[in-house]
C-alpha cells in the first residue's frame, strides 16, 4: 500500500465489511463515508490543475470516471486488498466479490488513511493507487463520444440504439489495432478501426453519422 498506519485499528475497520457485523470490531461504512468525500476533492483538485482549459462538464465526467465503482474495484485488486476483507458467513472471500464491495473498501481505507496520517498520505495513496485509472481517463479525453451523437440521431429516426460489434483484431498484444462496425436495426453501416476496442466503435460511430446525416441531417 505504500502507508504504515499508526492505528492499525483503523486499517482493520476499513477492511471490515458490514456482513461480520456480529464480530466484535466495527465495520468500514463510516470510513468508507468519509474516504468516499476525501476521494472527490483529491481527483476534483487535481484535474482542476492538471487541465486549466477543462470547463466543468469534461472536468466531472472525468472525476466520475476516475472514482467509478469499477475503477476503484480495480485499484483494490492491483494492491491485494481483495483477500484480506473481513467478511461475515452469507458472503465467500472469492474474486467474484462484487465490485461494489472491493470499491467500498477502497473508499474506506482512503478514509482510514486520512484519519491516521492527513490529507498529505490520503492524497499520496489515492494518487498512487488510481494512477492507471487517471492515465486512462486523460488519454481518452480527446476522442469526441461520437456514440452518444448517433445513439440520439438513431433513437429518432429508427426508434432504436445501434449495436456494435468487433470484426477483427490484427497485431501484437502490445500494438493491436481493432476494427469494429455499428449496427442499427440488423443494418451494418460503417467501419471504424482503433488502437481499442473503444476507439475503434466512436470510429465507427463518426462514420456511421457522416453517412445518415447526408441523409436526416445533422441531430
Amino acid at each position: 500500500m505504500g502507508y504504515k498506519f499508526s492505528d492499525p485499528d483503523l486499517l482493520q475497520q476499513a477492511l471490515t465489511h458490514a456482513s461480520s457485523r456480529d464480530s466484535l470490531s466495527l465495520d468500514n461504512e463510516r470510513l468508507e463515508f468519509l474516504g468516499d468525500a476525501v476521494l472527490g476533492a483529491i481527483i476534483s483538485q487535481h484535474l482542476y490543475q492538471t487541465l486549466p482549459e477543462e470547463e466543468e462538464g469534461e472536468l466531472s465526467k472525468l472525476k466520475a470516471a476516475i472514482v467509478s465503482r469499477r475503477a476503484q474495484a480495480r485499484a483494490t485488486k492491483a494492491l491485494g486488498l481483495g483477500e484480506f476483507i473481513i467478511l461475515g458467513k452469507g458472503m465467500r472471500k472469492t474474486a467474484s466479490l462484487p465490485a461494489s464491495v472491493l470499491a467500498n473498501v477502497f473508499e474506506a481505507v482512503l478514509g482510514a488513511i486520512y484519519l491516521d496520517g492527513g490529507s498529505k498520505a490520503a492524497r499520496k495513496f489515492a494518487m498512487s493507487a488510481l494512477e492507471k485509472e487517471i492515465d486512462l481517463a486523460l488519454s481518452d479525453r480527446h476522442i469526441k463520444d461520437y456514440k452518444s451523437v448517433l445513439q440520439e440521431l438513431a433513437q429518432k429516426e429508427f426508434g432504436q440504439f445501434p449495436t456494435y460489434k468487433i470484426v477483427s483484431e490484427e497485431g501484437p498484444d502490445h500494438k493491436k489495432e481493432f476494427s469494429a462496425v455499428a449496427i442499427i436495426k440488423g443494418k451494418q453501416y460503417a467501419e471504424g478501426k482503433g488502437k481499442s476496442k473503444k476507439e475503434a466503435e466512436q470510429s465507427a460511430a463518426q462514420a456511421t453519422l457522416a453517412i445518415l446525416e447526408k441523409k436526416y441531417g445533422k441531430g
